[in-house]
């Protein structure tokens, strides 16, 4: 067959483990073994991992077969046939073979096919009688449908002639032949031949066909980045008209084509149009200081255009868009010179494009690029990604004196917050305000400056919490974390459970809970036989096919851990000790078992907990009795509270003329771990609004835990204007602060009896360019509905700042920069309209940053 073959027959293969080794070392290419087997090695002659381990055959992997016993049986930790392939840069490629025992007339029909058993000679070729080995050197002229061209077909093939024999094995061999590795692998036996296949150098735009003429029974496919856009075989005569899904852009498409005993064949074929020019974009090249798109800056892009059409491209333009609201490009638009068939030019910086602070890291930003001459349009996709900082709280630690793990009245508590930027840009410096609003503990510090956190770099910042002498054993304390880092704000509620809700039966009986112990033979209160302090709790004394339990019901408020210690001194395997938690087993112990600590996760709920010593029908050992001690008991304070947080202290609308709007903030938090509802009231002469929309002045809110909501509140000033003193009041489901008021004032400017205007008008705004906020004045000759917008470049609505009836008048009213989420928008240009009865009008205006 033109291959170099090392047969070790039965049964002097079994001296010669030392020279298989070697051949194995050496780069044998194919390796079969048939004989006894276990998890972890071939049996006789002997071949372990370690010799796998061991093997030499750097990058000359082998395909290897086993037909014997639990080689591939994977559940037991490294079997044989995994460690074949986990060997580093050696071992092998596949592994064939059995996840359960295999048999002798079956593995011999599985290789060379279904002719009687084994006999010590070999069998004579049948053409109806096929085995894996026929099936992969396929030289008699077997029908294609009869080939193992790959791993999985030659399993299929071997399971085949299982099927053949009549075996009552033939499902189990269906079910336990495994391959470790890929099915799709095509082994070849020797050297194998190149492939006659060729494949013409273009094609055109649009076709959805090409005949090709290759070996036969070949596969050929034909793809474009990564995308296949057909796949076909070969005939008996090697021919094939292969359909794809016609090519919409020019550029290179990837022919392969595989076939048993042949090399694999790569190439490419140049789409191309057949008619006009054609102008195709190259990728994206960022041109800046670095090279790399971040968070914040303005940078500039290169681009080089090709034409691969057959006729000069000529009067071109080419125009960006995105639908990234993280994006803003100044000038969109741009003139290019003309480019002659197969001619190329290259044009540096030809866009800005201005990406806002606020992007999230790694944002795949796209965008759509378009050439045109006046007759043709080609667009491509293209896109870049944006790092930017990503800061989170990564993880929490606890410390507590007397390092129980219990938080105690009294105790003083250390806590790490592990402040991590996983981002792909640095962060400047911010801050982190602790709130606690409980008098059950306090805080010596709860204001922070945080420095600037470089790419994957961790910060521990560690305070301390003093829980006081009052607070009651399994209550909780809520602490908030306000994290501001850049524009983000991190929000993060931590529960601490006070103490720990504990029976260690001390008290000499069952009265510290409402323990339920009404067996005929009832637990007892002991003090021979403790964990911990004086006493335990041991099972009654009862006789064989009984039990006798002790239980307990607790409302759980929160998900938490059950401890307890137990010790065991019985019948083994038979006589047990069990724990249930309504009514499901979590555990069991028998025999001789010292005390020890066993834990098991409680979720919220009404729940059960009962320990249980049950004996069977006859015998005893040991004490015949069971123990527990120092149950813990998960805590019974709610860790889903809710927490407001705001840094607005008072709304103060300054120097305000009449007939004029004005608009500012009001940021509420939720640094809980529950929803914060409630209801904000506002003062009649105010309005809330929250994306645009006025809301109601009782306005009922929901916030989910983490997340920060931007209001507005506005004032619309009449033809006089007086000092105003009022409070927005904000109720909560905070336990700690179910209520709280914001002073809103307003103070008249000083030259406010103006005169009604004569004209309605938008005046523009000032500064321009601005940052971060700017003031649009516009004026009304007569009362009514008003709406004044601001879009981005596209058009896109980005906030709506007044939709509401005004008084006659001059009106200004203050952009702060953010759109209707309260999102900081990106720098860049934007389009402010004010509606007015019949009145429009649109002014341009510029966020620098």
């Amino acid at each position: 067959h033109g291959i170099d073959t090392h047969a070790y027959l039965y049964p002097n293969s079994g001296s010669s483990i030392t020279q298989i080794r070697a051949n194995i070392s050496e780069g044998a290419a194919y390796v079969n073994y048939t004989a006894h087997g276990g998890v972890t090695d071939w049996s006789d002659p002997h071949f372990t991992i370690s010799d796998i381990n061991n093997l030499q055959n750097e990058n000359k992997y082998a395909y290897v077969i086993g037909n014997c016993c639990l080689t591939s049986k994977f559940d037991q930790g490294e079997c044989f046939a995994e460690a074949w392939l986990r060997a580093t840069n050696k071992g092998g490629i596949i592994y064939i073979g059995g996840t359960n025992s295999t048999y002798w007339d079956e593995d011999y029909w599985w290789a060379v096919g279904s002719k009687g058993s084994a006999n010590g000679q070999a069998p004579a070729y049948n053409a109806n009688a096929l085995g894996s080995y026929d099936a992969l050197f396929h030289e008699h002229n077997e029908d294609f449908d009869d080939w193992a061209y790959s791993a999985g077909a030659n399993v299929m093939m071997g399971n085949l002639a299982v099927v053949q024999g009549n075996s009552s094995l033939i499902n189990y061999y269906w079910e336990i032949y495994s391959i470790m590795g890929d099915p799709s692998l095509m082994p070849f036996v020797g050297i194998p031949a190149e492939n006659s296949l060729v494949v013409p150098e273009t094609l055109f735009l649009g076709l959805g066909s090409v005949e090709l003429n290759a070996d036969p029974y070949t596969w050929i496919s034909i793809s474009k980045d990564g995308q296949i856009h057909g796949v076909g075989l070969t005939d008996a005569t090697g021919y094939l008209n292969l359909e794809f899904d016609p090519f919409t852009e020019p550029g290179n498409v990837d022919v392969v084509a595989t076939r048993s005993q042949r090399r694999p064949f790569v190439s490419t074929i140049n789409v191309i149009p057949n008619e006009g020019p054609y102008v195709t974009v190259s990728p994206i090249t960022i041109n800046d200081d670095n090279g790399t798109a971040e968070a914040g800056e303005t940078i500039a892009i290169d681009l080089s255009f090709s034409n691969v059409g057959i006729m000069t491209a000529e009067n071109l333009t080419v125009s960006i868009s995105t639908e990234s609201p993280w994006l803003y490009i100044p000038e969109p638009e741009a003139v290019i010179d003309d480019i002659s068939p197969d001619g190329q030019i290259y044009v540096p910086s030809i866009f800005s494009i201005i990406i806002d602070q606020g992007t999230p890291d790694q944002h795949e930003a796209e965008l759509v690029i378009t050439v045109s001459d006046g007759e043709n349009e080609w667009s491509s996709n293209r896109s870049f990604t944006v790092n930017a900082p990503n800061v989170v709280i990564s993880s929490v630690n606890y410390f507590d004196p007397n390092n129980d793990g219990i938080f105690d009245a009294g105790e003083t508590i250390n806590i790490t917050l592990n402040i991590t930027n996983s981002g792909h840009m640095p962060v400047e410096s911010g801050t982190l305000n602790l709130i606690l609003n409980s008098d059950l503990a306090s805080l010596p510090l709860s204001s922070f400056v945080i420095p600037g956190i470089n790419t994957g770099v961790n910060i521990p910042l560690t305070f301390n919490l003093n829980i006081s002498d009052e607070a009651e054993l399994g209550t909780t304390i809520a602490l908030g974390v306000a994290l501001d880092m850049g524009v983000q704000m991190i929000n993060q509620g931590l529960i601490i459970p006070v103490g720990a809700v504990m029976e260690g039966f001390e008290t000499g009986d069952f009265s510290s809970f409402a323990w339920q112990n009404t067996s005929p033979t009832p637990w007892t209160i002991v003090s021979n036989e403790s964990f911990n302090g004086s006493y335990s709790a041991k099972s009654g004394s009862i006789g064989n096919n009984t039990s006798t339990e002790l239980s307990l019901s607790m409302e759980v408020l929160s998900e938490g851990v059950i401890s307890f210690y137990r010790k065991v001194s019985s019948e083994s395997g038979y006589d047990k000790l069990k724990f249930y938690i309504d009514g499901e087993e979590m555990g069991s112990w028998s025999g001789n078992v010292s005390w020890a600590q066993v834990s098991y996760d409680v979720s919220v709920g009404s729940r059960t907990f009962k320990w249980s010593y049950e004996k069977d029908v006859s015998l005893t050992g040991g004490s015949d009795s069971a123990w527990i001690d120092d149950i813990r008991f998960p805590s019974n304070g709610s860790d889903q509270m809710a927490m407001a947080y705001t840094t607005t202290q008072s709304i103060d609308f300054e120097e305000v003329f009449p007939n004029t709007t004005y608009s500012q903030d009001f940021v509420l938090r939720n640094l809980g771990t529950a929803d914060l509802s409630g209801v904000i009231t506002m003062p009649s002469m105010f309005t809330l609004v929250f994306n645009g929309q006025n809301l109601p002045n009782d306005y009922y809110y929901v916030i989910s835990p983490g997340v920060t909501r931007t209001f507005n509140i506005m004032y619309s000033a009449g033809s006089t204007v007086s000092e105003i003193s009022e409070n927005m009041t904000v109720l909560t489901n905070d336990p700690d602060m179910s209520e709280f008021q914001i002073l809103i004032s307003v103070q008249p400017s000083s030259n406010g009896n103006l005169v009604n205007p004569v004209v309605t008008a938008l005046k523009g705004n000032y500064p321009n360019p601005f940052n971060p906020e700017t003031t649009i004045r516009f004026s009304l000759k007569e009362s009514g509905n008003v709406k004044l917008n601001i879009f981005n470049i596209k058009g896109q609505l980005v906030k709506t700042l007044v939709n509401s009836p005004l008084n006659a008048g001059s009106h200004q009213i203050v952009w702060n920069g953010k759109d209707n989420s309260g999102a900081t928008v990106s720098s860049g240009l934007y389009l402010y309209r004010m509606e007015a009865g019949s009145y429009r009008s649109t002014q341009k205006m510029m966020l620098m940053k």
